[in-house]
């Protein structure tokens, strides 16, 4: 009887660690890269048999639609159409970030393709990243680009657990970073790079660049601290407009998303060390030799 215990203890462990990796199958592995090449037009986001999360935010469109299309390069592409504001993602869920560690340090980039919109308002093209969420704005981050009435403008919006967005660098437009001739025929990369526990600990610094593709020129860079950063592993595409467009079709393509790691401060110390006794050898060696 107490063999038979043991064995069931047993059992009972590996069905447990066994389907908690099956659960983390769901989840992306790292460093991932898309161009959506592979896929054929008119399929969804598919990536290691995970299919990505569309989700319109609360809002209702007419049409939310994310699919493939043919083109050189082949894009993931967003028609979002309705009345009012509007606002359309998707994500896919990825393993291991999103804890406050220097071990998460992230590197984010897509090309953001040439868009357009009919109509005359805001609208904006973007990544979202660290959302909790696939279907809620709560605890997540979008950085996007204007598109609409206020072209090339950068912005940061972050969303707490309750739903309340916070515009950086300011709500004002006209106080937000500028893409030099910035138009909205011309391609654009986004990168977006998460530092931990800079400046202090429990800090995530966001660096945010955005350049023209075939013009470096045209670029622009916003960096941004939180001190209470969100934890999510939702990373993907973000578009939006405001009431006064009608529809708005955004082009995405050559998705990255890795992990970039930073030497532990032990770590940092030993190469200094290390240096300093080189350095120290070195001039001995000269001497011995004048």
């Amino acid at each position: 009887m107490i063999r038979f215990r043991h064995y069931a203890a047993a059992l009972a462990a590996c069905a447990f660690v066994f389907g908690a990796a099956s659960v983390a199958t769901a989840q992306l592995a790292l460093p991932y890269t898309d161009d959506f090449q592979t896929l054929s037009p008119g399929s969804a986001w598919i990536a290691s048999g995970s299919t990505a999360t569309i989700s319109n935010l609360a809002t209702s469109p007419t049409t939310d639609t994310w699919q493939v299309v043919s083109g050189t390069p082949q894009q993931y592409q967003n028609v979002l159409t309705g009345s009012g504001s509007m606002k359309g993602t998707a994500v896919q869920q990825f393993l291991g970030l999103g804890p406050v560690s220097s071990a998460d340090n992230f590197l984010m980039s897509a090309v953001l393709q040439p868009v357009s919109t009919a109509g005359s308002a805001n609208a904006t093209e973007g990544l979202r990243f660290l959302a909790s969420s696939a279907t809620s704005v709560n605890s997540s981050y979008v950085a996007d680009i204007n598109v609409g009435s206020n072209p090339g403008r950068l912005r940061l919006v972050t969303w707490n657990s309750s739903g309340t967005a916070t515009i950086e660098p300011s709500t004002t437009q006209t106080l937000q970073p500028l893409i030099p001739n910035f138009s909205t025929s011309n391609s654009y990369t986004e990168q977006v790079a998460g530092t931990y526990n800079t400046p202090a600990a429990g800090d995530l610094t966001l660096t945010i660049t955005v350049t023209q593709v075939g013009n470096s020129a045209n670029s622009v860079t916003y960096t941004y601290t939180d001190t209470a950063p969100n934890t999510g592993n939702y990373f993907g595409f973000f578009d939006s407009y405001s009431s006064g467009i009608t529809s708005l079709t955004a082009d995405y393509s050559n998705l990255s998303l890795k992990t970039v790691a930073t030497p532990e401060p032990s770590t940092v110390v030993l190469l200094g060390t290390g240096a300093v006794v080189l350095l120290a050898s070195v001039r001995r060696w000269r001497r011995r030799v004048a």
